[in-house]
């Protein structure tokens, strides 16, 4: 029985309100990069691991990844999705279509990440071949970029609505907002008595009610984001080091690999060569390849 005859019979529709979703900033994921290869590649790289999720679909047999000593196939009936921070191993060959997505969900959803596959469905598969078209067409204009961008992000949320993933405890509401307001000005970070004032605390009580529930001082959190944002940067863009520092709201590059390397354990120009050494994506693309 469709939901149409289930109406029809009698059964009374829901209407269900979704504003916490906007004040939790749940809803607010990002798309760093998409692309895809048609014709695929040589895609053979081990410890992969970088600070965003990955969306990978192979349209053939052939491609897998290796976690923990375990292979788990890119099958062509689904689509697989991998947390951030997760090291694993790639292997696939030329001839398998390869379409990705990295992206990081919502700051304050703090998913209790694992690695999870999504079986193909009518949806699922429209909107992929939406964005592999999309992507085989221009991307020079913005309204083209755009429209990526959308389709890129219409896959992600596709697959977090049919497989949720476990969250952790909701944060309040409150200190959903406070982290909101720290992620858009990351450069330029409120004060803990500006955060404060906000919450309507002290700033004693503010630091202790921040590190209950986040596990870390306002400082450190602030700290971390940075390195965080400064890894996808360092990642996906050919920013300058030194540009990346001051964009951060590092006072110089010094004080930028003093703080990076103690949150990521090595410096940004380590990382970098690290990233662009082991980075699927970075492999000769075909010429009808593109990536946004």
């Amino acid at each position: 029985m469709s939901i149409n005859d289930r109406f029809i019979s009698g059964a009374n529709p829901r209407k269900i309100s979704l504003h916490e979703f906007d004040r939790w900033g749940l809803g607010n994921f990002q798309i760093h990069e998409t692309g895809y290869l048609p014709l695929g590649i040589r895609w053979h790289y081990d410890g992969l691991c970088n600070p965003f999720w990955r969306l990978y679909y192979n349209a053939k047999e052939g491609g897998y990844i290796e976690e923990d000593g375990k292979k788990h196939p890119l099958r062509p009936d689904g689509v697989t999705v991998i947390p951030e921070n997760t090291s694993f191993n790639s292997r696939s060959g030329e001839g398998v279509p390869h379409l990705w997505i990295h992206f990081s969900p919502p700051l304050a959803a703090r998913f209790k990440a694992r690695r999870f596959t999504v079986s193909l469905n009518p949806a699922l598969e429209a909107l992929i071949h939406d964005l592999q078209g999309f992507l085989l067409g221009g991307r020079e204009r913005y309204a083209e970029r755009r429209q990526i961008f959308h389709a890129a992000l219409a896959l992600v949320h596709c697959c977090f609505s049919r497989e949720p993933l476990a969250m952790e405890e909701p944060l309040p509401p409150l200190l959903g907002s406070i982290t909101e307001r720290i992620e858009r000005s990351l450069a330029h970070p409120p004060s803990n008595p500006d955060l404060a004032k906000a919450a309507g605390m002290s700033v004693e009580g503010f630091g202790r009610w921040f590190k209950r529930h986040m596990g870390i001082s306002p400082s450190r959190y602030v700290a971390k984001r940075r390195v965080r944002e400064a890894c996808r940067l360092l990642s996906l863009t050919d920013g300058s080091i030194e540009r990346i520092a001051e964009e951060g709201g590092f006072a110089n590059r010094h004080h930028f690999s003093r703080i990076f390397r103690q949150y990521a354990g090595l410096s940004p120009a380590e990382f970098r060569r690290q990233y662009a050494g082991r980075a699927e994506e970075r492999a000769p693309a075909p010429p009808q390849s593109d990536r946004v």
